[in-house]
């Protein structure tokens, strides 16, 4: 079953978000320096260019390529060998049990 968002019941005789509008006491003004100051900080570090070139590509671990592969080939219908090398890679064997065989 999905989740759902509970949403808080009002009661009938409470007051609305508008309506209870209490002061809260701004930050400090210490504090307000040192939270631009990491923004700041952030913003430089985004800018920065953090991409590096990857002459190689993408880099897998052991296995997984492989398993990609078998995967896509079971999916698939095409055929894997072509018709007159594996013709005359059937003769070649079937050659060993009779010689009499015509392909």
């Amino acid at each position: 079953m999905a989740r759902t968002k509970q949403i808080q019941a009002r009661h009938p005789g409470a007051k609305t978000d508008a309506e209870s509008t209490h002061t809260t006491a701004a930050p400090s003004k210490k504090l307000a320096r040192l939270i631009s100051k990491k923004a700041g900080k952030r913003a430089v570090a985004r800018k920065t260019p953090t991409t590096t070139s990857n002459k190689f590509g993408r880099r897998y671990r052991p296995g997984t390529k492989a398993l990609l592969e078998i995967c896509r080939y079971q999916k698939t219908t095409e055929k894997l060998i072509r018709r007159a090398p594996f013709q005359r890679l059937v003769s070649e064997l079937a050659q060993d049990f009779r010689s009499d065989l015509r392909f």
